[in-house]
Protein backbone atom coordinates (compact mmCIF):
# COMPACT_ATOMS: atom_id res chain seq x y z
CA UNK A 1 0.00 0.00 0.00
CA UNK A 2 1.28 3.34 -1.01
CA UNK A 3 -0.41 6.30 1.01
CA UNK A 4 1.94 9.18 0.48
CA UNK A 5 2.92 11.52 -2.39
CA UNK A 6 5.59 9.79 -4.90
CA UNK A 7 7.36 12.82 -4.66
CA UNK A 8 8.46 12.17 -0.54
CA UNK A 9 10.18 8.97 -2.16
CA UNK A 10 12.46 10.43 -5.00
CA UNK A 11 15.82 11.60 -4.79
CA UNK A 12 17.90 13.84 -7.22
CA UNK A 13 20.83 11.94 -8.08
CA UNK A 14 24.12 14.13 -8.87
CA UNK A 15 26.46 10.98 -10.13
CA UNK A 16 26.62 12.83 -13.60
CA UNK A 17 28.93 15.55 -14.80
CA UNK A 18 27.32 18.98 -13.04
CA UNK A 19 29.11 21.96 -14.75
CA UNK A 20 29.00 25.37 -12.31
CA UNK A 21 29.25 27.45 -15.56
CA UNK A 22 25.69 25.56 -17.01
CA UNK A 23 22.79 28.07 -15.83
CA UNK A 24 20.51 25.12 -16.61
CA UNK A 25 22.39 22.82 -14.37
CA UNK A 26 22.24 25.58 -11.46
CA UNK A 27 18.23 25.63 -12.02
CA UNK A 28 17.70 22.17 -11.77
CA UNK A 29 19.49 22.19 -8.04
CA UNK A 30 17.85 25.07 -7.26
CA UNK A 31 14.92 23.75 -8.04
CA UNK A 32 15.33 20.66 -6.02
CA UNK A 33 16.55 22.62 -3.54
CA UNK A 34 13.35 24.70 -2.99
CA UNK A 35 10.85 21.54 -3.11
CA UNK A 36 12.99 19.80 -0.32
CA UNK A 37 14.06 16.88 -2.16
CA UNK A 38 16.69 14.59 -1.20
CA UNK A 39 19.98 14.24 -3.13
CA UNK A 40 22.45 11.29 -3.53
CA UNK A 41 25.92 12.17 -4.58
CA UNK A 42 29.41 11.44 -3.48
CA UNK A 43 32.92 12.85 -3.73
CA UNK A 44 33.66 10.11 -6.11
CA UNK A 45 31.42 11.97 -8.66
CA UNK A 46 33.44 14.45 -10.60
CA UNK A 47 32.71 18.23 -9.68
CA UNK A 48 29.55 16.77 -8.12
CA UNK A 49 30.73 18.40 -4.27
CA UNK A 50 32.49 21.61 -6.08
CA UNK A 51 29.45 22.43 -7.93
CA UNK A 52 26.71 21.71 -4.86
CA UNK A 53 28.84 24.44 -2.37
CA UNK A 54 29.29 26.31 -5.10
CA UNK A 55 25.16 26.55 -6.11
CA UNK A 56 23.58 25.85 -2.57
CA UNK A 57 24.10 29.30 0.07
CA UNK A 58 25.79 28.12 3.48
CA UNK A 59 22.78 28.93 5.19
CA UNK A 60 20.83 26.58 3.52
CA UNK A 61 23.22 23.53 3.12
CA UNK A 62 22.58 21.88 6.49
CA UNK A 63 18.79 21.62 5.49
CA UNK A 64 19.26 19.52 3.35
CA UNK A 65 19.45 15.78 2.88
CA UNK A 66 22.00 14.71 1.54
CA UNK A 67 22.24 10.62 0.94
CA UNK A 68 26.19 10.49 0.23
CA UNK A 69 28.09 7.54 -1.31
CA UNK A 70 31.47 6.38 0.77
CA UNK A 71 33.25 3.02 0.70
CA UNK A 72 32.93 0.62 4.05
CA UNK A 73 35.54 -1.92 3.37
CA UNK A 74 37.71 -1.13 5.74
CA UNK A 75 37.51 1.65 8.82
CA UNK A 76 40.10 4.03 8.48
CA UNK A 77 38.80 4.15 4.48
CA UNK A 78 35.58 5.03 5.94
CA UNK A 79 36.35 7.13 8.75
CA UNK A 80 38.66 9.34 5.62
CA UNK A 81 35.61 9.50 2.82
CA UNK A 82 33.43 10.77 5.72
CA UNK A 83 35.41 13.40 6.78
CA UNK A 84 36.25 14.16 3.50
CA UNK A 85 32.61 14.50 2.20
CA UNK A 86 31.98 16.81 5.11
CA UNK A 87 34.27 19.29 4.24
CA UNK A 88 33.43 18.63 0.74
CA UNK A 89 29.86 19.74 0.25
CA UNK A 90 30.38 22.16 3.31
CA UNK A 91 27.91 20.71 5.65
CA UNK A 92 28.10 19.25 9.09
CA UNK A 93 25.61 16.11 8.74
CA UNK A 94 23.97 14.15 6.04
CA UNK A 95 20.67 12.87 6.11
CA UNK A 96 22.32 8.77 5.34
CA UNK A 97 25.56 7.37 3.89
CA UNK A 98 25.45 4.69 1.62
CA UNK A 99 28.04 2.01 1.66
CA UNK A 100 29.15 0.32 -2.16
CA UNK A 101 28.83 -3.51 -2.45
CA UNK A 102 32.08 -4.04 -0.34
CA UNK A 103 32.56 -4.94 3.25
CA UNK A 104 35.44 -5.51 5.03
CA UNK A 105 36.91 -8.89 4.22
CA UNK A 106 39.30 -11.72 5.56
CA UNK A 107 41.68 -13.70 3.36
CA UNK A 108 39.27 -16.13 3.42
CA UNK A 109 36.63 -13.90 1.72
CA UNK A 110 34.62 -14.47 4.75
CA UNK A 111 33.38 -10.48 6.41
CA UNK A 112 35.93 -9.60 9.03
CA UNK A 113 33.27 -8.72 11.63
CA UNK A 114 35.68 -7.13 14.08
CA UNK A 115 36.60 -4.40 11.31
CA UNK A 116 32.95 -3.67 10.71
CA UNK A 117 32.26 -3.73 14.02
CA UNK A 118 34.41 -0.50 13.98
CA UNK A 119 32.32 1.06 11.19
CA UNK A 120 29.29 0.09 12.55
CA UNK A 121 29.92 1.62 16.19
CA UNK A 122 31.36 4.76 14.68
CA UNK A 123 28.04 5.20 12.51
CA UNK A 124 26.02 4.67 15.84
CA UNK A 125 28.12 6.99 17.25
CA UNK A 126 27.35 9.45 14.37
CA UNK A 127 23.28 8.65 14.75
CA UNK A 128 23.98 9.64 18.26
CA UNK A 129 25.28 12.87 17.63
CA UNK A 130 23.27 13.82 14.68
CA UNK A 131 25.74 13.78 12.42
CA UNK A 132 23.52 11.18 10.00
CA UNK A 133 20.08 9.67 10.23
CA UNK A 134 20.49 6.25 8.27
CA UNK A 135 22.84 3.67 6.98
CA UNK A 136 22.57 2.33 3.21
CA UNK A 137 24.79 -0.77 1.95
CA UNK A 138 24.43 -1.64 -1.77
CA UNK A 139 24.10 -5.01 -1.83
CA UNK A 140 26.74 -7.83 -3.79
CA UNK A 141 23.77 -10.13 -4.71
CA UNK A 142 27.23 -12.50 -5.61
CA UNK A 143 27.89 -12.84 -1.31
CA UNK A 144 25.10 -11.42 0.22
CA UNK A 145 22.35 -13.26 1.66
CA UNK A 146 20.78 -11.24 3.95
CA UNK A 147 18.33 -13.69 5.38
CA UNK A 148 21.34 -15.78 6.96
CA UNK A 149 23.95 -12.98 7.87
CA UNK A 150 23.94 -11.23 11.18
CA UNK A 151 24.70 -7.80 9.43
CA UNK A 152 21.59 -7.23 8.34
CA UNK A 153 19.83 -5.34 11.30
CA UNK A 154 23.05 -3.53 11.10
CA UNK A 155 21.43 -1.37 8.35
CA UNK A 156 18.46 0.99 7.69
CA UNK A 157 18.37 0.06 4.21
CA UNK A 158 19.69 -1.37 1.17
CA UNK A 159 20.87 0.02 -2.43
CA UNK A 160 20.53 -1.81 -5.84
CA UNK A 161 20.35 -0.79 -9.51
CA UNK A 162 16.25 -1.18 -10.35
CA UNK A 163 13.98 0.10 -13.60
CA UNK A 164 11.01 -1.18 -15.51
CA UNK A 165 10.77 -3.55 -15.44
CA UNK A 166 14.20 -5.10 -13.67
CA UNK A 167 15.38 -5.39 -10.41
CA UNK A 168 19.30 -6.36 -10.14
CA UNK A 169 18.32 -7.62 -6.41
CA UNK A 170 17.99 -11.86 -5.83
CA UNK A 171 14.18 -12.36 -5.24
CA UNK A 172 14.78 -13.47 -1.63
CA UNK A 173 16.64 -10.76 -0.34
CA UNK A 174 14.02 -8.39 -2.35
CA UNK A 175 11.40 -10.58 -0.50
CA UNK A 176 13.50 -10.47 2.91
CA UNK A 177 14.41 -6.47 2.91
CA UNK A 178 10.45 -5.88 2.30
CA UNK A 179 9.26 -8.11 5.18
CA UNK A 180 11.09 -6.54 7.29
CA UNK A 181 10.23 -3.49 6.84
CA UNK A 182 13.96 -1.92 5.86
CA UNK A 183 14.29 0.75 3.44
CA UNK A 184 14.59 0.16 -0.88
CA UNK A 185 17.23 2.92 -2.02
CA UNK A 186 16.78 2.04 -5.77
CA UNK A 187 19.26 3.45 -7.98
CA UNK A 188 19.04 4.51 -12.13
CA UNK A 189 15.12 5.08 -11.37
CA UNK A 190 15.25 6.52 -15.24
CA UNK A 191 17.28 3.45 -16.26
CA UNK A 192 20.18 4.94 -15.63
CA UNK A 193 23.29 4.06 -18.01
CA UNK A 194 20.74 1.70 -20.00
CA UNK A 195 18.83 4.19 -20.89
CA UNK A 196 18.57 3.40 -24.66
CA UNK A 197 17.27 -0.07 -23.60
CA UNK A 198 14.72 0.57 -21.19
CA UNK A 199 13.20 4.02 -22.54
CA UNK A 200 13.59 3.36 -26.50
CA UNK A 201 9.90 1.65 -26.94
CA UNK A 202 8.79 5.25 -25.31
CA UNK A 203 11.16 7.79 -26.66
CA UNK A 204 12.72 6.51 -29.43
CA UNK A 205 13.64 9.30 -31.50
CA UNK A 206 10.81 11.22 -30.32
CA UNK A 207 11.34 13.33 -27.16
CA UNK A 208 8.30 15.11 -27.51
CA UNK A 209 6.26 16.31 -23.92
CA UNK A 210 3.80 12.95 -24.08
CA UNK A 211 6.76 10.87 -24.82
CA UNK A 212 8.81 11.61 -21.64
CA UNK A 213 5.53 11.88 -19.72
CA UNK A 214 4.72 8.30 -20.39
CA UNK A 215 8.33 6.89 -19.68
CA UNK A 216 8.41 9.02 -16.53
CA UNK A 217 4.81 7.79 -15.38
CA UNK A 218 5.91 4.20 -15.84
CA UNK A 219 8.92 4.91 -13.63
CA UNK A 220 6.51 6.14 -11.23
CA UNK A 221 4.29 3.62 -11.09
CA UNK A 222 6.79 0.54 -11.50
CA UNK A 223 8.85 1.66 -8.07
CA UNK A 224 5.68 2.67 -6.12
CA UNK A 225 3.68 -0.42 -6.65
CA UNK A 226 7.26 -3.01 -6.83
CA UNK A 227 8.73 -1.43 -3.71
CA UNK A 228 6.13 0.34 -1.42
CA UNK A 229 5.84 2.98 0.57
CA UNK A 230 9.26 2.53 2.56
CA UNK A 231 11.35 3.53 -0.29
CA UNK A 232 13.47 5.30 -2.32
CA UNK A 233 14.00 6.19 -5.43
CA UNK A 234 17.26 7.90 -6.86
CA UNK A 235 17.18 9.83 -10.51
CA UNK A 236 18.91 12.30 -12.45
CA UNK A 237 18.40 14.71 -15.23
CA UNK A 238 20.16 18.17 -15.82
CA UNK A 239 17.51 19.43 -18.19
CA UNK A 240 15.11 21.63 -16.27
CA UNK A 241 11.40 20.83 -18.34
CA UNK A 242 12.05 16.97 -17.29
CA UNK A 243 13.01 17.68 -14.20
CA UNK A 244 9.65 20.03 -13.31
CA UNK A 245 7.36 17.70 -15.35
CA UNK A 246 9.18 14.63 -13.40
CA UNK A 247 8.13 16.51 -9.96
CA UNK A 248 4.81 17.50 -11.30
CA UNK A 249 3.99 13.62 -12.24
CA UNK A 250 5.69 13.00 -8.82
CA UNK A 251 3.49 14.86 -7.06
CA UNK A 252 0.12 13.34 -8.30
CA UNK A 253 -1.41 10.50 -6.20
CA UNK A 254 0.12 7.32 -7.01
CA UNK A 255 -1.67 4.80 -9.02
CA UNK A 256 -2.13 1.68 -7.99
CA UNK A 257 -0.91 -1.60 -10.96
CA UNK A 258 0.37 -5.08 -10.77
CA UNK A 259 3.87 -4.90 -11.83
CA UNK A 260 5.85 -7.86 -13.30
CA UNK A 261 9.29 -7.39 -12.24
CA UNK A 262 12.75 -9.41 -13.22
CA UNK A 263 14.95 -9.87 -10.56
CA UNK A 264 18.29 -10.87 -10.86
CA UNK A 265 18.77 -14.27 -12.37
CA UNK A 266 16.05 -12.92 -15.31
CA UNK A 267 17.47 -9.40 -15.52
CA UNK A 268 19.09 -8.83 -19.31
CA UNK A 269 21.54 -6.27 -18.56
CA UNK A 270 23.48 -6.47 -14.94
CA UNK A 271 25.18 -2.76 -14.66
CA UNK A 272 28.91 -3.48 -14.03
CA UNK A 273 31.16 -2.28 -10.90
CA UNK A 274 33.36 0.37 -12.31
CA UNK A 275 35.77 0.36 -9.44
CA UNK A 276 37.90 -1.92 -7.45
CA UNK A 277 39.17 -2.00 -3.98
CA UNK A 278 42.54 -2.74 -5.50
CA UNK A 279 42.97 1.09 -7.29
CA UNK A 280 40.28 2.99 -4.92
CA UNK A 281 42.35 4.80 -3.12
CA UNK A 282 44.31 5.98 -6.08
CA UNK A 283 41.08 6.53 -8.08
CA UNK A 284 39.86 8.62 -5.15
CA UNK A 285 42.69 10.47 -5.16
CA UNK A 286 42.44 11.35 -8.87
CA UNK A 287 38.94 11.64 -9.06
CA UNK A 288 38.88 14.65 -6.06
CA UNK A 289 42.42 16.20 -7.00
CA UNK A 290 42.02 20.04 -8.47
CA UNK A 291 43.76 19.03 -11.40
CA UNK A 292 41.04 16.44 -12.64
CA UNK A 293 38.55 18.66 -12.10
CA UNK A 294 40.27 21.48 -13.98
CA UNK A 295 40.71 19.05 -17.08
CA UNK A 296 37.26 18.37 -17.04
CA UNK A 297 36.22 21.77 -17.54
CA UNK A 298 38.67 22.41 -20.06
CA UNK A 299 37.24 19.68 -22.05
CA UNK A 300 34.31 20.95 -21.79
CA UNK A 301 35.00 24.61 -22.59
CA UNK A 302 37.23 23.06 -25.97
CA UNK A 303 33.92 21.06 -27.02
CA UNK A 304 31.61 24.11 -26.83
CA UNK A 305 34.23 26.19 -28.99
CA UNK A 306 34.91 23.59 -31.48
CA UNK A 307 31.07 23.48 -31.46
CA UNK A 308 30.41 27.03 -32.38
CA UNK A 309 32.68 27.10 -34.89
Amino acid sequence: MYFKKPINSFVYGMGSFFNIFNAEHKKCLNEVIKNKIKIHSSIYYPGSAFFFRNVVPENVRNNVNLIIKVSGYNYDQFRYELDQSLNSFKTKKFYGIQFWDELPLLKENNIDYSELEKILNHVDELKKNHIIQKLFLQINNKKMRLKKDKIFNSFDGFAFNAYPNEAQIDEENFRYISKNNKIFLQLQFFGGRYKSNFRKNYLEKDSSKIKQENWINKCIEYSINTFGENSFFVGSTRNLNRLKLTLELLNNDPKKKNQNTRFLKDCYLIAPRDYSIETHKDDLAKLTGSFYLIKQYLARLIKKILFLR
